[in-house]
């Protein structure tokens, strides 16, 4: 499975193919590294990144701000 975006959820915060690495996913823990470039988040807040892959449907995945 490939991953095509991602979000950051109630944000305008947009990330395209090229700006995720690895760009695919496999079945188990991912570890994915996204530039959304120069944002501005809260250390401590936890927030919701929907990644869209290549069938169309989207994962919701929740992170920590450092």
């Amino acid at each position: 499975m490939s991953i095509s975006s991602a979000t950051i959820q109630g944000t305008q915060y947009y990330a395209p193919s090229t700006s995720i690495s690895p760009a695919s996913l496999v079945p188990g823990n991912n570890n994915v590294l996204i530039n959304f470039g120069s944002v501005s988040l809260s250390p401590g807040v936890q927030y919701q990144i929907l990644l869209t892959i290549s069938n169309g449907s989207q994962i919701p995945v929740k992170v920590l701000a450092r």
